[in-house]
């Protein structure tokens, strides 16, 4: 999140933890559906570079919007990949429109996501577990 907001241009230097995200966030356009940025898959890595360059020609919340499809695109992918469900957790999954697009993919193709229910996916849940640690 941070290296898109710089490479937009909408910032460069941080104030706090998460602003990069925050700033994405406020010019993600719900009432458009972009298709995501090509990626490529060799299995074992994903190449971005793709999307990099056509995100650079994009106006800036298209590119958002498209950036955020493309994550969620990739996200999807590996998951079908390994069959797998997938657990979120980690301060980026505080983004409303990341996790909005998250669950509307995962329930359209019938693929798992498990979020945090009684705690916060950020820094918190580290603690909670140091604290369950140490009680085992």
């Amino acid at each position: 999140f941070d290296g898109i907001a710089s490479l937009l241009g909408l910032i460069h230097k941080l104030d706090y933890e998460g602003q990069s995200g925050v700033i994405l966030e406020s010019y993600y356009d719900t009432k458009h559906h972009y298709p995501p940025y090509p990626f490529f898959f060799d299995g074992f890595y994903y190449d971005i570079s793709p999307m990099i360059t056509e995100l650079l020609s994009d106006e800036c919340s298209i590119a958002i919007n498209r950036f955020l499809r493309t994550l969620v695109a990739i996200i999807c992918h590996c998951a079908e990949q390994y069959n797998l469900p997938v657990a979120f957790s980690g301060g980026v999954f505080q983004n409303a429109s990341l996790v909005t697009e998250i669950l509307k993919t995962f329930h359209a193709k019938n693929l798992t996501a498990l979020f945090h229910t009684t705690l916060p996916p950020n820094d918190a849940c580290i603690s909670y577990g140091q604290l369950i640690g140490e009680k085992n």
